[in-house]
């Protein structure tokens, strides 16, 4: 495995593709993005050809529908790429599926699971969907475009927030935590990477990816445990029933970084320093 670079939170080496860092558990996709790094070889086939091939293929399947624009970013399931709706002359998000996971047991119907999901959610701070679409080897759906920027990129710059700000910010996402919790639907990953603060500054809630209804069955391996460490519910990692608690959690965990400018966990085992809160 390729080296790319060492944690930003705990300054371990991390691996070329990785998610999560190994000795820390944090969250180290928007890190792998803004490194240049050795291509991760998969099948014969590095992770830039890979891309480069599944955004021709968008390219083709979209074409006369979507204009595809630019990759906003990727991470272990998907990819999300910026493009513009040519009949109805506005900007959308694209969530594309990654095709190596295609053959992944259960991903297929995840991925349609949590376009399900969100499309039967109609909350002003959770995101829409528009459509769902998929091909042979392609699947995808259509979101809104949220402007502005992601809320982990501004406790970077701004740690620590203003009072009135992390209010604002954390009764917002209570609410559609809320509605999504009276929907039976919790949401498993909220985290400062998954809420997009637009220009008005009203936080959105994105990536149900890893979202548990309560209705459906059979979608999560035994036990695993998902989510990211840092964030994550006891409950959560030792792998036990969830309730709407479990993002309420995730949510303090949340507050306190937007307030201190630090996660609560500093410990090398954040899975073990959560069962000990």
């Amino acid at each position: 495995m390729t080296r790319s670079g060492a944690c930003e939170r705990c300054g371990a080496a991390i691996m070329a593709g990785a998610r999560f860092c190994a000795s820390c558990g944090a969250d180290v996709s928007d890190q792998q993005g803004e490194m240049a790094t050795t291509p991760l070889m998969v099948g014969g086939a590095s992770t830039q050809q890979i891309k480069l091939a599944l955004l021709d293929r968008l390219r083709d399947f979209t074409l006369g529908e979507y204009e595809i624009l630019v990759e906003l970013g990727s991470g272990g399931m998907a990819s999300v790429y910026l493009a513009h709706d040519i009949q109805l002359d506005r900007k959308v998000a694209i969530k594309v599926m990654h095709p190596q996971l295609l053959e992944g047991e259960g991903m297929i119907e995840r991925f349609r699971l949590e376009a399900r999901t969100v499309a039967a959610l109609s909350h002003p701070q959770i995101v829409p969907i528009y459509a769902v679409k998929s091909a042979e080897d392609l699947f995808l759906f259509i979101m809104k475009f949220i402007e502005g920027q992601p809320l982990d990129g501004i406790i970077k710059k701004q740690s620590p927030l203003d009072p009135v700000m992390v209010r604002h910010l954390l009764s917002r996402v209570a609410e559609a935590l809320g509605y999504a919790h009276r929907q039976r639907v919790i949401h498993r990953d909220i985290k400062p990477a998954n809420i997009m603060v637009d220009i008005e500054g009203n936080p959105v809630v994105t990536d149900f990816g890893i979202a548990k209804v309560a209705n459906t069955e059979g979608l999560t391996m035994t036990g695993a445990a998902i989510g990211t460490p840092y964030y994550m519910s006891p409950e959560q990692c030792q792998t036990g029933p969830l309730t709407g608690a479990s993002d309420q959690y995730s949510l303090g965990v949340m507050a306190y970084e937007m307030i201190t400018g630090h996660l609560p966990f500093q410990g090398g085992n954040p899975m073990r320093s959560s069962n000990n809160w």
